[in-house]
């Protein structure tokens, strides 16, 4: 991913995840994000979102809540 929205790195691992994903609000869904992960991994592109962009992840059993 090149200088790709959040909201489409989530597109993307949703595509692999069996469950929802949210992004808590439009201004993070906005925020860009670079770099390599393997988005078929949610554990792992879920790690490489938490440290590029310093969010906190919330899983609630098939929900996932990304937030500042």
């Amino acid at each position: 991913m090149d200088n790709a929205p959040l909201s489409y790195v989530i597109e993307e691992m949703s595509r692999h995840f069996y469950g929802r994903i949210v992004v808590a609000s439009s201004a993070l869904a906005d925020r860009r994000v670079s770099g390599t992960t393997k988005v078929a991994n949610t554990d792992d592109a879920l790690a490489f979102v938490t440290k590029a962009l310093g969010v906190k992840v919330t899983r609630l059993g098939p929900l996932i809540v990304i937030r500042q």
